[in-house]
């Protein structure tokens, strides 16, 4: 056994040749890859890092920062350098606000689309506005002016761009106006953008407001004549021709989307989703009223909200106008309290035919705090249930309202024509409102309401007869009664 060779020295005397043990050994064995091929992996066990062949370096948890040492980090930036001169520019007793301000200017070194996007220097930038000088003003415009489109659509520096809108002169002001207009189309569509193009529009002149609108349509409607004169947008859409059909379908595409997005409470969306209401197609405002029936206690108390809310009622099914009728519980007083929301209340008394509907979501509201509805506007919503003739209802309200509630001499008060999609053109459709007379339904809310108006006003007879309003319902409820006997 002694005398036999080792494998190594097997191995040596026949050069590459294996013996048949040895192959069987090294059959079951796994090949080795290459060291070169092989992806090295750290050593995570004591944190440590071989970057090179033979050096190990430690590397060292960060310590996470507390708020004080966080804000005092913050303010050594050259943003908290801006907020403190903020603090001194934005106080009553600051003297020196024009130098606070070039201070500001020259931290910020003419980057102001930069940082008109973040929202503590947005709100620097606008006091900036307010309180500096033209030159001052004119310098912040002047910087952004190429960005507009995209400063406009971001939460914080559109309202640097509503403040320029609102502090700068005439000539620079244009320049700014101009500026939004040529990007109206974009910016109508956005979900903040449209907010800056509200306040535009709210500065123009009728004329200036066309233009505006055409430009957000991305139609030519500002050079169509008729007879030698030029005709407004809701001219256009009276009138059955191509023109009109194009300017409904992009007032559709644009209402549809601030409607699904809640976005109505601007006046130029809310003058857009009227011209639809009255001039578009029905089965389009059909859809547009299931997004937008939730919204209307909030704009009905603007005269174009209110009557998009009339629009709403009028042309809604009885499902639509009972979810119309109960979005408006906690709101009904404040309602009748407005010049426009308590139309809009007094037409649904002519109009919904479900008077439990009514009884129990508006009127019971009403009865909670009658003396605030007999001595205030809301006087008007008992007034136009007590005057069932149009002579006694103008001594109240004016032709405009008139047209829009029932009386004696109203003709077709429960019909409405719409555009109805024909084959293969647009058709006009009746529409019949509601089945049960407007006179039932009156005397039925005055005999709910009659205790409760009774009660108020005999408390304290001679202090409500000197109010005005008091008087005038004493009155109209003295004739009510008298014809109704």
């Amino acid at each position: 056994d002694m005398g036999k060779p080792t494998k190594k020295q097997d191995k040596s005397k026949k050069g590459n040749k294996k013996t048949p043990n040895a192959k069987k050994a090294t059959t079951g064995a796994k090949t080795k890859t290459p060291i070169a091929n092989k992806a090295k992996k750290p050593n995570t066990k004591k944190n440590k890092i071989s970057f090179m062949k033979g050096k190990n370096f430690q590397v060292k948890k960060k310590r996470i920062l507390n708020d004080k040492e966080k804000h005092k980090a913050k303010m050594a930036s050259p943003e908290g350098s801006i907020l403190k001169l903020w603090e001194e520019l934005r106080n009553k007793k600051c003297k020196n606000q024009k130098q606070l301000i070039n201070e500001i200017y020259s931290i910020i070194d003419g980057n102001f689309s930069h940082y008109c996007r973040k929202p503590n220097i947005a709100r620097v930038l606008q006091s900036c506005i307010k309180h500096g000088s033209l030159e001052q003003q004119v310098k912040i415009f002047k910087s952004i002016q190429d960005d507009i489109q995209e400063l406009s659509n971001q939460s914080y520096s559109n309202y640097v761009l509503l403040a320029l809108l609102r502090y700068l002169p005439k000539i620079p002001k244009e320049d700014l106006i101009k500026a939004i207009m040529n990007k109206a189309p974009f910016l109508i569509k956005g979900r903040v953008g449209h907010n800056l193009v509200d306040s535009c529009y709210n500065l123009l002149n009728a004329k200036q407001k066309n233009l505006l609108i055409a430009s957000c349509l991305r139609e030519d409607i500002t050079n169509v004549t008729e007879g030698g004169n030029k005709l407004t947008l809701e001219q256009i859409l009276e009138k059955d021709t191509p023109l009109k059909w194009k300017c409904i379908y992009n007032i559709e595409k644009l209402t549809e989307k601030h409607a699904r997005e809640g976005g109505v409470d601007a006046g130029i969306i809310q003058y857009l989703i009227n011209l639809q209401l009255r001039y578009g197609r029905y089965h389009e405002n059909m859809s547009l009223l299931e997004d937008l029936h939730k919204a209307l206690v909030h704009i009905c108390s603007t005269k174009v909200g209110s009557e998009i809310s009339i629009h709403a009622i009028q042309l809604s099914n009885e499902d639509t106008r009972s979810a119309i009728i109960q979005s408006f519980r906690n709101s009904v007083l404040e309602m009748a309290q407005s010049n426009f929301a308590s139309i809009l209340l007094c037409r649904i008394f002519d109009l919904v035919d479900n008077t439990n509907l009514v009884r129990n979501h508006l009127l019971k509201e009403l009865t909670t705090d009658m003396e605030s509805v007999l001595t205030s506007e809301a006087f008007h919503v008992i007034i136009h249930l007590l005057t069932p003739t149009l002579k006694r209802k103008r001594k109240y309200f004016n032709k405009q309202q008139i047209e829009l509630l029932c009386n004696e001499e109203s003709k077709g008060w429960n019909e409405l024509t719409v555009n109805s999609e024909g084959k293969p053109d647009i058709v006009l459709k009746t529409l019949s409102l509601c089945k049960t007379d407007w006179r039932e339904k009156h005397a039925e809310y005055i005999k709910f309401l009659l205790p409760s108006i009774k009660e108020t006003l005999t408390n304290d007879l001679t202090a409500r007869l000197k109010d005005y309003n008091a008087k005038k319902i004493a009155v109209e409820l003295i004739s009510f009664r008298k014809k109704s006997c």
